[in-house]
């Protein structure tokens, strides 16, 4: 199996009744990031009742299955793609966000014996037109010499916001594999469909979700291979739990996440690095955004939709370090949420805002 694949799952949010994921919502939880401990069930046919499970009102139960494998990681969201590597080549630059994962522990894998596998693995996000894009990613992990990159041509379709039950979308792209002299090149069709809601039970709890079922065609030296996913997503838009068909040798997981410590907050870059939510909030026209330099250095301010499309500049300059504030007027935009986002050369923090007209 592919560690890399089972890094990034879910959340656990309280609700009980069939959920829609939107982008704003999506937002700012992946701001709030901290740390997951992820588990890994093995053994074959495990997961083959659970794939079968699809349409409305499912109960989908992870609690019997017998969990061998553990990941556990740490996540950082970078103030810029440069800080990563390969962030400087032309397909990173521009990313919207870039999150650093520290992989810490990995055991379970390969006979139940520890694998000494640590290190970062770096992915690249874009928004655009409500759709969530990955760039690609950059793997960089101890036990491997040099960093491998995987750039997705022109990127990858992960959602179509707002997402509910029986909605599908479809992306074309070509994936890239460097490690070293060595490049590939796969021709990949992906496939989503959201196949069902319901209850999702594992050892952590129980979460109201819908199930994704992704397939990728893959076409490698001519010959296709399907690969199918199935990702059980609550109304922040992460993924709780991760189901990977492999026929017999299928397998499951689930993860338990941390959040920053103040509830819809963006994680805290150094200690004395803050941007506040602004107030008033929901405002009409104008609001007051404040935010806290750790140090001197170069700062950028921006605006955004919900679509990831730019709409305002409010600071682009050289600031002294310690608090500073500023009147934002939105007369000229419509009424809806936006994205404020604060970057240094060292930091980054994003929160959300609602006009009111």
């Amino acid at each position: 199996m592919c560690i890399i694949t089972v890094l990034i799952l879910g959340f656990t949010v309280q609700t009980k009744a069939q959920v829609t994921v939107t982008q704003e919502t999506f937002l700012s939880t992946f701001s709030s990031l901290q740390a997951a401990t992820q588990n890994v069930a093995f053994g074959e046919n495990q997961a083959a009742g659970l794939i079968d499970q699809d349409g409305p009102n499912q109960v989908w139960d992870f609690t019997d299955l017998t969990y061998e494998g553990l990941v556990e990681s740490e996540f950082t969201l970078l103030g810029s793609p440069q800080e990563a590597p390969g962030g400087d080549d032309e397909h990173f630059a521009n990313a919207m966000m870039t999150m650093q994962t520290d992989v810490v522990n990995v055991s379970g894998f390969g006979d139940d014996e520890e694998v000494p596998l640590t290190g970062s693995v770096y992915f690249f996000f874009d928004m655009e037109d409500n759709r969530a894009y990955t760039l690609g990613t950059a793997i960089d992990l101890d036990e491997q010499e040099g960093v491998t990159f995987i750039f997705n041509r022109p990127n990858r379709l992960d959602y179509e916001f707002p997402i509910t039950f029986q909605d599908s979308w479809s992306y074309d792209f070509v994936q890239e594999l460097m490690f070293g002299e060595n490049t590939f090149e796969n021709d990949i069709s992906l496939e989503a469909t959201v196949d069902g809601w319901g209850e999702l039970i594992t050892p952590a709890g129980s979460y109201d979700v819908l199930r994704i079922k992704t397939e990728l065609t893959i076409e490698i030296f001519g010959v296709e291979s399907v690969e199918r996913t199935y990702e059980f997503v609550d109304a922040t838009g992460l993924t709780l739990a991760v189901l990977d068909d492999d026929g017999p040798d299928s397998q499951a997981s689930y993860s338990i996440y941390e959040l920053s410590t103040s509830a819809g907050s963006p994680v805290q870059g150094p200690d004395t690095f803050v941007l506040d939510q602004n107030y008033p909030n929901p405002f009409n026209p104008t609001t007051n955004i404040t935010y806290t330099l750790e140090e001197s250095g170069h700062v950028l301010l921006d605006v955004y939709n919900t679509a990831g499309e730019h709409v305002a500049t409010l600071v682009q300059e050289q600031q002294q370090a310690g608090s500073h504030s500023m009147q934002f007027d939105a007369s000229s935009l419509s009424s809806g949420v936006y994205v404020y986002r604060l970057q240094t050369a060292g930091a980054t923090q994003i929160r959300m805002m609602t006009l009111i007209k």
